[in-house]
């Protein structure tokens, strides 16, 4: 909660046409998901699907940690991590990103590794 209470503080002015209102729930919206509620972890034990969990690793709107604790819970879970990353990965990244999730990538989908 103080990284997002660093980044998210209601001092600090809403993106430029957005109202204060719509800065304010999202806040709202924030702190409420930041409250844990282990029932809610637990019931990921029941996605069958394999699910690829990415992130970068200087992220400041979804902490990595969170990336950890997701992947841990996935039963088929996949986690890759980009290193010097922030939220838009996929952006900084865009050529590499398309080539890991290419059809001919031949990495287990199944690893719990981190492949950084």
């Amino acid at each position: 909660m103080q990284h997002i209470a660093a980044t998210c503080s209601p001092q600090r002015d809403a993106p430029p046409g957005a109202p204060r209102s719509q800065r304010d729930a999202q806040l709202d919206a924030i702190h409420a998901w930041g409250t844990p509620d282990p029932s809610n972890l637990n019931r990921l034990a029941g996605v069958t699907q394999p699910v690829l969990v990415a992130n970068g690793d200087t992220d400041r709107m979804v902490p990595t940690r969170n990336s950890h604790v997701l992947a841990d819970r996935l039963p088929d879970a996949r986690l890759r991590i980009w290193q010097d990353a922030g939220h838009g990965f996929l952006f900084q990244y865009s050529a590499e990103v398309e080539a890991f999730l290419s059809p001919t990538n031949t990495s287990d989908g199944a690893s719990k590794e981190s492949l950084t």
